[in-house]
């Protein structure tokens, strides 16, 4: 069975990050490009980056669903969830 590069990129990027799903556009280091979102996107990414950085518990979008099962907009949430926890873990924030 062959896969293509887009494929394989895809799988990498769930393994290493289970909370960004195929709907996320990233950037060759692995972060969300946001220079690409549209700005629904980016407003659902700003609410869940936000959330997580203030301590917030996540809203119901952050459910065990299959990522690729998600809206694209509960994804970037939750991707914006996710960035938001390492930052506020990294710079002290989390309470």
């Amino acid at each position: 069975m062959k896969i293509t590069k887009r494929q394989l990129r895809r799988i990498i990027r769930e393994a290493v990050n289970p909370a960004f799903g195929p709907e996320i556009p990233l950037t060759p280091s692995g972060d969300v490009d946001i220079d690409v979102l549209t700005d629904e996107q980016l407003d659902h990414y700003e609410e869940g980056f936000n959330d997580a950085a203030e301590g917030l518990e996540p809203r119901d979008t952050m459910t065990l669903r299959r990522i690729e099962d998600k809206a694209p907009l509960d994804q970037m949430y939750d991707a914006g969830y996710s960035d938001g926890n390492k930052q506020a873990k990294h710079s002290g924030g989390i309470r």
